[in-house]
């Protein structure tokens, strides 16, 4: 028994860790992150998500203004909850089924020329952001100094997610695994190019609307009222128009004879035929 427990105890003082020494470093900087892009970049990102919000609704407006009397189906509300590739769809096809000839092939290069722009946002939105080398790192001492604050808290959150100027940033596109929009001025193109989808978009609106509800320009398959869906001379109530109303004829002036209205030739050698006053017959 005392050898098995004498055995037992040296296995015990073999696999005792046998102390060396203690290695001590000085910390120069803490990868603190996450940071961001420079401010004037992060904010033409943020213009960019306007930008694109806006091409968005004026997808929703353009198909609600052709509704063709069917409000309730093609209501603005319903419409702006949809997605962007939905929207391009349904206007796609809604041009289709009302217009026809150049006025068509003119909807269709504004729609889908409006959906490339957006389909740029998605690079622009969705580019992952990374920042490597010196600057990446938050030194030790602004670290410590804002730990040893009075409100170490609020001073940590400066020193994270703070906007970082520096070369070290790159982007890349996860879809395509490419670089992304990296510079200010990529970024503010394709915010103009989000800028002129919605104006080429706002003007094709009223255009359209003014083909099917006007006749003018041409190009609607079919002019119809806005609120009954109906061609004008279907409408309840509503006939045939063929030229301006008749006026109603003139009253006789009292003493006066007339006779039947002449013809074109003859009324320029007509002349008007007064009574004789009662005084000089």
């Amino acid at each position: 028994m005392a050898d098995a427990e004498s055995q037992l105890s040296k296995r015990d003082e073999a696999h005792e860790p046998e102390a060396v020494g203690v290695v001590r470093f000085e910390l120069s900087g803490l990868a603190l992150g996450p940071d961001y892009p420079a401010t004037a970049i992060s904010a033409e990102i943020g213009r960019v998500a306007i930008a694109a919000a806006r091409v968005d609704q004026e997808y929703a407006l353009l198909l609600s203004g052709l509704h063709a009397g069917d409000r309730a189906d093609w209501d603005f509300k319903d419409l702006r909850r949809r997605s962007s590739a939905w929207l391009r769809d349904k206007s796609v096809d809604r041009v289709k089924e009302l217009f026809e000839g150049q006025l068509l092939d003119h909807a269709r290069v504004v729609v889908q020329t409006a959906y490339a722009a957006l389909d740029h946002r998605h690079v622009a939105m969705h580019s992952v952001w990374t920042l490597t080398g010196r600057d990446a790192i938050t030194p030790a001492v602004e670290v410590t100094s804002a730990l040893e604050s009075s409100d170490p808290d609020a001073a940590l959150a400066a020193l994270v997610g703070c906007d970082v100027d520096s070369k070290g940033w790159s982007s890349t596109h996860p879809r395509t695994g490419g670089p992304g929009p990296a510079s200010v001025a990529e970024l503010r193109g394709i915010r103009r190019e989000l800028e002129q989808a919605k104006e080429s978009l706002t003007e094709l609106r009223f255009r359209l609307a003014s083909a099917l509800y006007a006749g003018q320009p041409p190009g609607a398959r079919k002019v119809i009222h806005p609120d009954t869906g109906q061609r004008p001379a279907e409408s309840p109530g509503a006939g045939p128009r063929r030229g301006p109303p008749k006026q109603p004829p003139r009253p006789p002036v009292a003493g006066s004879k007339t006779k039947e209205r002449p013809g074109p030739a003859s009324r320029r050698r007509a002349q008007s035929v007064v009574a004789t006053p009662p005084l000089l017959r």
